[in-house]
């Protein structure tokens, strides 16, 4: 691969090596990337499918995202037994990965630990992980993880999500595509930090008048059209959007 250089006014510049992680634009560098993960997944699948997240009749102890990885286990030992097979197989392929962007949260149904955290520390590559405390998050693809009790998370969460609604209503997306990208990419967004978080009515207001508003426009709905029929089952002739 040669080294890239870049001519500005001035002249061409020297050459500029590479030397760690992978060249943006290149068509090798999904390949490359795809073989280094694959070899990460791969030893934490084999170390075990210990994760509580069932899927069908197995169970999962990953999930990935591009570079974003997830581990999932039912005990702190499992767990750490994955995080080793995760470092194992990116010291052999040369790979490091970066503590300062991870994090661990360790949940216990033991009445001893308040908001049923218990503080665990847990390491990757001899290096220890930033460990989550009650009312602290760590965002995953742009989600709040974590037990969300500070309000002001869920309000920051409404905005975005706010903004994303207008980006897809001036879309050049068809109007099915626009109700698909609601369902699949705003909503279970919201879902998510609803069902981890202690939330009051107010925090959603904002959002669920905009939802309607949006869904009307994508469906050139009259405003005198009830929004029982954004909210209603999908059985019954609605679109089947979840009530907030």
């Amino acid at each position: 691969m040669p080294t890239p250089k870049f001519v500005p006014p001035a002249g061409i510049t020297p050459g500029i090596a590479i030397n760690t992680g992978v060249k943006q634009g290149c068509p090798l560098s999904p390949i490359l990337f795809n073989l280094c993960i694959e070899i990460i997944i791969c030893a934490i699948s084999t170390t075990g499918h210990i994760g509580p997240a069932k899927h069908f009749n197995g169970e999962i102890s990953v999930f990935a995202y591009a570079d974003d990885l997830v581990l999932i286990a039912k005990s702190k030992e499992k767990l750490q037994q994955l995080l080793d097979a995760a470092s194992s197989s990116a010291n052999l392929i040369g790979l490091e990965f970066r503590p300062d962007k991870c994090a661990s949260l360790n949940m216990t149904y033991d009445k001893k630990f308040q908001y049923n955290i218990q503080l665990i520390k847990f390491c990757v590559q001899d290096k220890d992980l930033p460990v989550l405390k009650e009312h602290e998050h760590y965002r995953y693809l742009s989600v709040p993880i974590g037990i969300i009790h500070n309000v002001e998370c869920l309000e920051s969460l409404v905005d975005d999500l706010y903004s994303d609604l207008e980006r897809i209503e001036s879309s050049l997306l068809a109007p099915w595509q626009m109700l698909d990208a609601i369902r699949t990419f705003i909503q279970p967004c919201l879902t998510f930090a609803l069902c981890t978080g202690e939330p009051r009515k107010v925090s959603v207001a904002k959002y669920r008048k905009k939802l309607v508003e949006v869904v009307r426009a994508i469906c050139n709905l009259p405003l005198r059209t009830t929004s029982h029929i954004i909210f209603a089952s999908s059985k019954l002739g609605s679109l089947g959007f979840q009530i907030y």
